[in-house]
């Protein structure tokens, strides 16, 4: 009890919004007792679990803005809707372990199964048909009231995403050629698209599109008000302090049972009460982890994470897992201007000889980050689609060397050989502003002066979106994770993520001879549409369409109570937190603790 006073006095001391999710009078009450409890391994319902997030929560309905984005701006409709289908628990930790569900951009066929869609078919290429499940209700509140979910909702509502907010660009080319059908005897519903389509439709409708309630998009236009949410999902959003925290309760009319272990057949989910607060600050975010007011911390980077993962206090009380982000960051060029001096290859390849990636390594993340980390990372569920650097032929494996010597002879045959100024806009985040501050030092061993332009993060991120650099501009961003290296989307195509300007008319033979192998395997056979991947890399690598970066290890953290907890987060493709529902809270084993 003492702890727990020491971080409501700390709260208050260090930020004010904390205060409210401490005494919001939801707490549950005392529990009876019980003659003989259950056993540690058999689950437990009741409790409230209690995780951070960075920011405050811009939107509840995901067609404004999308669903990603993690702790830092992703909404709650993981946790109060379905999708069609979802990650299917029982292959991660709690399972076979094919993946850890860590990352937010997971997002294989193979690793998925039944959600609102209880069974799905590819009867051929371009075509997908998903049996609608029976029995799923509604929640119970205004306007559904708890009513059966029909499969003309679920018509009703992919049609809309494709048009609605923020989805509409997602769905920009697709919108204009895909074919939504359903038929109510069979309960079915089936998504035709063209060939040039079928990966960008099988990453946005299966397992990433929640089904919103027609009646709420009929009175309100929609979810932009937390008090008119209603889907189908584990927990009902009862509660929103702007700036403080969100809180949502257990559904009791939730359609879904654990999948696997002790709790097998039990109705999902366990915990009476959900909670996320916003905590903006490091300092107090690791403050209230150790206190237990948080139940996990997550997404916490290597040298963020030592102090926690290193007191000699914690060890044998914490539990804690690493691992590798699905997505890197790095410098992307204007490959497609003549005028540029990234549209030379041996410039891109001076760039990342004169670049020391081993030193970012050992000095700011201490030895604990990946070197190779574009287009894909190496993890778990990607490891196929991936080629590690010592794979790599001895050329392309020299380019993540340090090498000034042989970058300047590369200059020398450019235009460039004395060197030039330029600028990388960046955003006013630390280990951003320390890693390039790094590079930008390196860089003038070879003459080139890069200016680092920084901006707060709505005007940068404006620009990563627009991708409105110019010739002597380059874009330090990120990849658009592994879940997508089926679309290629990070060096092919016009959109958002492919700031190289690589093959954007879709003209590059080696690029698009690889894409139409993974198109002809897609949906039925990812070992094979990983294989295609991985064969294009070394190719793709030695073009030097960006300078990659270091990409750290990351933590996760839990106290023991957390029970059917490995870590996860995004249990399927940007189902941020929806490991919740999975989870139980060993509440006597907290008191026994001194929490």
């Amino acid at each position: 009890m003492k702890k727990k006073f020491l971080w409501i006095l700390l709260s208050c001391i260090m930020a004010l919004t904390l205060v409210a999710w401490s005494c919001d009078g939801e707490e549950p009450g005392e529990e009876e007792e019980e003659e003989e409890g259950p056993s540690l391994d058999e689950p437990q319902y009741g409790g409230v679990y209690i995780v951070s997030r960075n920011t405050d929560i811009s939107y509840f309905d995901e067609v404004v803005g999308g669903n990603y984005g993690g702790h830092v701006y992703a909404p709650t409709t993981k946790l109060t809707h379905n999708e069609l289908l979802q990650g299917d628990w029982t292959k991660g930790p709690a399972g076979t372990n094919e993946t850890t569900f860590i990352n937010g951009g997971d997002n294989r066929m193979d690793q998925k199964t039944g959600c609102l869609a209880d069974s799905w078919t590819i009867p051929e290429m371009g075509t997908i048909v998903f049996h609608i499940r029976e029995g799923v209700k509604w929640q119970n509140k205004p306007p559904a009231n708890g009513r059966l979910l029909t499969p003309e909702d679920v018509e009703l509502s992919l049609k809309r995403s494709m048009t609605a907010g923020y989805f509409a660009y997602f769905y920009r080319t697709m919108a204009q050629t895909i074919e939504i059908t359903r038929d109510d005897t069979e309960r079915t519903i089936t998504v035709t698209v063209p060939i040039d389509q079928w990966v960008n439709m099988l990453t946005l409708v299966p397992d990433y599109t929640s089904i919103v309630c027609p009646e709420v998009v009929d009175l309100y236009g929609g979810e932009a008000d937390w008090r008119n949410v209603v889907g189908t999902g584990p927990f009902i959003l009862t509660n929103y302090v702007s700036n403080s925290q969100v809180t949502m309760i257990r559904n009791p009319d939730y359609w879904e049972t654990d999948p696997i272990g002790e709790g097998m057949g039990n109705q999902l989910p366990y915990v009476d009460t959900y909670k996320q607060i916003v905590i903006v600050d490091p300092s107090v975010r690791e403050a209230a982890f150790r206190s237990g007011s948080l139940d996990v911390m997550s997404a916490i980077n290597y040298n963020d994470a030592q102090p926690v993962a290193t007191d000699p206090n914690l060890a044998g009380q914490i539990k804690f897992k690493t691992y590798v982000l699905d997505g890197g960051a790095g410098l992307f060029y204007r490959t497609d201007l003549p005028e540029s001096p990234f549209s030379v290859k041996e410039v891109r390849q001076a760039i990342m000889l004169a670049i020391d990636q081993e030193a970012i390594r050992d000095q700011y993340w201490q030895g604990h980050a990946e070197i190779n980390s574009w287009p894909v990372t190496p993890t778990v569920a990607y490891m196929d689609a991936y080629m590690p650097l010592e794979e790599l032929p001895a050329d392309v494996q020299a380019l993540y060397g340090h090498d000034i010597e042989a970058a300047q002879a590369l200059l020398e045959q450019t235009a460039y050989s004395e060197g030039f100024d330029c600028s990388v806009i960046c955003w006013n985040t630390p280990a951003m502003i320390d890693v390039l501050s790094m590079a930008q030092e390196m860089l003038m061993d070879i003459n080139i002066n890069m200016e680092l332009d920084i901006h707060d993060f709505t005007d940068y991120n404006n620009r990563t979106r627009g991708r409105n650099h110019t010739a002597y501009e380059i874009m330090y961003t990120g990849g658009s994770g592994n879940g997508t290296y089926m679309k290629m989307i990070d060096f092919r195509g016009p959109g958002a993520y492919n700031p190289s300007y690589i093959d954007e008319d879709y003209s590059v033979a080696e690029i698009e001879a690889a894409y139409a192998e993974i198109v002809s395997y897609a949906g039925t056979d990812e070992a094979a549409m990983m294989a295609a991947h991985r064969a294009l890399m070394p190719w793709l690598l030695e073009q030097a369409y960006c300078m990659p970066f270091p990409v750290p290890e990351y933590y996760v953290f839990w106290w023991p109570w957390v029970k059917n907890y490995s870590g996860e987060y995004a249990v399927g493709y940007y189902n941020y937190w929806g490991s919740a529902k999975y989870i139980w809270l060993d509440e006597e084993l907290k008191d026994e603790m001194g929490f």
